[in-house]
């Protein structure tokens, strides 16, 4: 569409500003907003079936990244110019286990081990090679901009917003292939001078993706989404939205909606892990130390901002609970009022653990 550009997010900081995609005119409803061909995207060869371990697609980016004949390809010299392992999975050591020492026992993301995710032992030598720098590059690319089995250009400039965002996914991976192209349709009217957003875990053709909270974002895309925000708090069995009054930023007000009752076992323990937090920002946060990399550092501390406003406004807004929310099971517990619920299995809750955890920050007594 000759109606979108390209620029920085905040036009007067070029330097650390990310890109996206504006309108420069009104865009209506349905109007299409581009068609990619499928000779311009990355893919593996023959048939296009995506698999959990995304060895064909890792294999086609590295070769893309690699090939002589590509030096002047524009999508190919976007991705080489991609910042290396901004993914948490692939940051230092260092800044990974701060990470996780913030975290803590209960807080999501939860820790997991490194080679795990990264899977080194799926794919065939060498695209299992993760000590590869181009290798470790192309597959970090594929888990955080790949559409399951196609890279493809220009769409992954869309940046992300969990509601109110305006794409629409016409043509999508189930039928590139056969369509031989994607199509992006709008969904909302966009207005000049507007940003044109996608939805990584909320949209169309992301129904595998729904369980993805603000926490989930950060590990599989790297960064820490603004608000309207989506938090799933397992141990506590807390399921909320955090977004701005009458949907409107402009009120600068912020209400916490409940998907799911909350309880008060679940309240006490939210307490407690702020409590937590607050203690672990006085000891750390002024503690710069030069083993974790900056970007690792400001990432870190933008995700705690993010959860301690996120848990206080939901402890301010917590006015009614009930404890049914312990009474389904492990798969359950977070169906919502309109009968939804998802069968991947959380993680178990260790009540003794949990108990203990909740007397240490005075809390023992409401549980």
């Amino acid at each position: 569409n000759e109606k979108l550009e390209i620029r920085h997010v905040d036009p007067d900081d070029p330097k650390t500003s990310p890109k996206g995609v504006f309108a420069t005119e009104n865009i209506d409803v349905g109007e299409v907003i581009c068609e990619i061909p499928m000779d311009l995207m990355i893919h593996p060869e023959g048939k296009q079936d995506w698999t959990s371990t995304d060895c064909g697609t890792i294999e086609a980016t590295y070769k893309a990244m690699t090939a002589e004949e590509n030096v002047m390809n524009p999508y190919v010299k976007h991705l080489l110019s991609q910042p290396k392992d901004y993914l948490p999975i692939f940051w230092s050591k260092e800044g990974f286990d701060f990470l996780v020492l913030m975290l803590g026992f209960f807080l999501p993301p939860h820790a997991c081990d490194i080679d795990e995710i990264l899977q080194p032992n799926l794919c065939e030598a060498p695209y299992n090679d993760v000590e590869d720098p181009m290798m470790r590059h192309a597959r970090m690319l594929v888990i955080a901009r790949s559409d399951y089995a196609y890279m493809i250009p220009f769409y992954d400039m869309f940046n992300h917003k969990s509601k109110r965002y305006h794409i629409h996914h016409e043509i999508s991976y189930y039928n590139i292939q056969e369509e031989q192209r994607a199509k992006l349709v709008a969904q909302r009217s966009v207005q000049a001078g507007e940003e044109i957003y996608n939805s990584y875990n909320q949209c169309d053709e992301c129904e595998s993706k729904e369980y993805m909270g603000t926490a989930e974002i950060l590990m599989t895309y790297g960064f820490v989404e603004s608000i309207p925000q989506i938090w799933f708090l397992y141990y506590g069995r807390l399921k909320f939205e955090l977004d701005w009054k009458d949907e409107d930023e402009s009120t600068n007000e912020l209400v916490v909606n409940f998907l799911v009752t909350p309880s008060k076992r679940g309240l006490s323990w939210l307490r407690a892990e702020l409590k937590r937090l607050l203690e672990f920002e006085d000891l750390n946060r002024k503690n710069f130390g030069a083993s974790i990399p900056e970007s690792e550092w400001n990432t870190i501390w933008r995700y705690y901002d993010a959860m301690v406003l996120a848990f206080t406004k939901a402890l301010e807004s917590a006015t009614e609970t009930s404890e049914k929310v312990w009474e389904p099971s492990d798969a359950h517990w977070y169906v919502t009022g309109d009968g939804k619920a998802w069968d991947e299995p959380i993680v178990d809750v260790d009540f003794e653990k949990m108990a203990q955890y909740l007397g240490k920050y005075g809390f023992s007594d409401e549980l």
